[in-house]
């Protein structure tokens, strides 16, 4: 879906729905999207690369590997999968912002002052803690931090 498209798919619920709906979310944790997606390609549209290229991928996200909603994932690697994990789960997140800021103005501009509704998006974060108050640790700990919310 482009741009437009989901654009028009917002436009569309605003006008059809928004006499009854007050909170507007336009997307669900845009990265796990982009990274499980786009980058280790074991959720659709599964455009993650070769196996070893996913380790690769991974080890390099400052995330931990054990993390429990992976471990299902990872024996459905698409292992012949034509996608480019180090640039293409940027490029999504991009435009899925660009996307939610398109939706966020219609809203704003078009609506919000009749229908009395908030839009937002929702963010995920896996919270890191510290292992030790040493500032590597902590400086670890605000790496990953930035890196699932910044990225």
């Amino acid at each position: 879906m482009n741009r437009k498209d989901f654009l028009d798919f917002a436009n569309l619920c605003f006008t059809e729905f928004g006499d009854r709906v007050k909170y507007w979310i336009t997307f669900c944790g845009p990265w796990s999207l982009a990274y499980t997606g786009y980058g280790t390609g074991t959720i659709a549209p599964g455009r993650g690369a070769s196996s070893s290229s996913v380790e690769t991928f991974s080890s390099r996200c400052l995330l931990p590997p054990d993390l429990t909603f992976c471990r299902p994932y990872r024996t459905r690697i698409h292992h012949a999968a034509s996608g480019d994990p180090g640039t293409e789960p940027y490029l999504v997140g991009h435009h899925q912002l660009l996307a939610h800021a398109a939706a966020v103005k219609l809203y704003r501009e078009n609506y919000e002052s009749t229908q009395k509704g908030k839009i937002g998006i929702i963010l995920q974060q896996i919270w890191p803690v510290a292992l030790t108050d040493s500032e590597e640790d902590r400086a670890a700990t605000q790496r990953s931090i930035d890196y699932m919310l910044g990225w």
